[in-house]
């Protein structure tokens, strides 16, 4: 594998990477139960833009990704030449585009501040990722994602809703501004407000984010939902891009062919609006996965790589047949080896097995 010259570059990074940052990232899942919010301020009017940056970065017609988590667990990384390598491994894949997620956390199931810490990537550090991909021709986008460890409770981020919305946001813009005002300033072309917040998808407060966001920030918004929310249209009122991530329970045998995966996809992506981008799609290799996609580990199954193989391979064949805009795998955590195949403890790591090979075919075949 030719990558294997780059990974003398990320040698120094945490060995258990790619198993602390898939821990905090999926949970289960349910419908949503929006919060409203009574007396939400006015949004202050969005200033001229003054000066024309160079154009953003053109959106491929569909993108092709990878998911990157980007936690820091070691102190001073090497942070270039992690990206490098990240980026290259994406382009073996023949991915034309990267998405970042970036912690961030909160002070408990109550918690009313947002906040980073020394997990969580600075606006630096991830412009150093943004200029890599930038080089590699990829299209990028970033994603702040709460952390699930942060909310000391059982119910993950799609069970939960701010106690006191107003605050809660007010905390959130705070944090994201010096993102936003990063990303302006490097032209990333897509930058996310938001992800997996089943529960209040529908605040008012969303809105008067975006005009927050606005001020400093020209590019795309996005939001990514969960696999079970309706999505009408790829662009919602406040013209923010609405992707889906994509964890559907699928009641088939663990034996089941590509093609009987395919029709269950086209099903469930047939209810999504036309256009819409699956910003994730994973899966652990274990027999019982495909029932609950969303969960990282069926304790007590032996690695089954084929799984993991169909699932993406169908995935890829159903974002094709419903008229997708686009399919990104999750994930590569940020600094992890790139020739470790999926294992007991980390059954969701794709790269350098049969996953791996799905994701460069599905990629191959459509670029």
């Amino acid at each position: 594998m030719k990558l294997r010259h780059l990974l003398a570059v990320v040698a120094a990074a945490a060995a258990t990477v790619a198993g602390c940052a898939a821990a905090s990232h999926l949970a289960t899942v349910q419908p949503p139960r929006p919060t409203s919010a009574a007396g939400v301020p006015q949004a202050t009017p969005i200033p001229a833009i003054v000066g024309k940056l160079p154009a953003w970065a053109g959106k491929p017609a569909r993108q092709l990704g990878i998911d990157v988590d980007f936690y820091v667990y070691a102190p001073g990384e090497d942070v270039s030449g992690i990206a490098a390598a990240d980026v290259a491994y994406a382009r073996s894949l023949h991915a034309n585009s990267l998405s970042v997620s970036f912690p961030f956390f909160t002070d408990g199931w109550r918690g009313d501040t947002v906040y980073g810490n020394g997990e969580t990537p600075s606006p630096a550090d991830l412009a150093i990722v943004a200029a890599a991909a930038d080089r590699a021709g990829l299209y990028f986008s970033i994603r702040p994602l709460m952390d699930e460890s942060s909310l000391h409770h059982k119910g993950g981020r799609t069970k939960w809703t701010p106690t006191h919305p107003a605050a809660w946001f007010a905390s959130y813009e705070q944090f994201l501004k010096p993102y936003a005002e990063m990303a302006q300033g490097e032209h990333i072309p897509e930058f996310f407000t938001g992800a997996e917040f089943d529960r209040f998808n529908s605040s008012p407060y969303w809105a008067k984010l975006d005009a927050y966001l606005r001020r400093y920030y020209h590019g795309a918004l996005a939001y990514a939902n969960n696999w079970d929310i309706p999505i009408a249209k790829t662009v919602n009122t406040e013209q923010v891009t609405q992707t889906v991530d994509a964890y559907p329970p699928t009641s088939i045998s663990s034996g089941a062919s590509v093609a009987a995966l395919t029709v269950k996809w086209d099903r469930y992506l047939s209810h999504k609006a036309r256009g819409v981008v699956i910003s994730e799609i994973g899966i652990a290799a274990q027999a019982g996965a495909y029932d609950r996609p969303f969960r990282l580990v069926w304790g007590g199954e032996s690695l089954d790589p084929a799984i993991q193989e169909r699932w993406f391979t169908a995935g890829c064949d159903s974002m094709v047949n419903e008229h997708g805009g686009g399919i990104y795998f999750w994930s590569v955590s940020f600094g992890q080896s790139l020739d470790s195949p999926p294992t007991l403890a980390n059954p969701t790591a794709f790269v350098d097995g049969p996953g791996a090979s799905a994701i460069a075919a599905c990629f191959t075949r459509l670029s």
